[in-house]
């Protein structure tokens, strides 16, 4: 079952979107804290909290929530790799994290990994709780 704080975090994802870019865009969702939408499709083997795909503006926004229960095991690193990679495919293509505060550091070291792992060059599509990732 889904937490109250994952739902609060995935809200947060969410509102993170002005109304104008969310009227031009197909939005699916995976979480109890917005229902009415369609769950998302599997991106490299993971399916993300919140898929944005902007018709406009060719943006697109892949949109994830992260506990301090769920951000320190395998599977984290590995969705975290698999969005990176699948983001890099593309010029418009953001990934937003939004997570406990004291989550920040331990996702800012997995950031650090998967870039090293995946020989990436510095991120400049990942955001964590708003903040570009540097």
């Amino acid at each position: 079952m889904e937490s109250r704080k994952h739902q609060e975090l995935c809200r947060r994802v969410f509102s993170r979107f002005s109304k104008r870019f969310l009227q031009n865009s197909s939005i699916f969702a995976q979480t109890l804290a917005l229902p009415s939408f369609y769950p998302p499709q599997p991106i490299n083997g993971y399916i993300p909290d919140i898929l944005i795909l902007n018709k406009t503006s060719t943006k697109s926004i892949i949109g994830e929530a992260k506990t301090e229960k769920d951000i320190n095991n395998p599977h984290t690193a590995d969705q975290l790799e698999a969005y990176l990679s699948f983001s890099y495919g593309f010029k418009n293509f953001k990934v937003f994290y939004e997570v406990e505060i004291v989550c920040v550091s331990l996702l800012r070291h997995l950031f650090y990994k998967a870039r090293i792992s995946r020989n990436l060059p510095v991120l400049r599509n990942v955001f964590i709780n708003g903040v570009l990732f540097k």
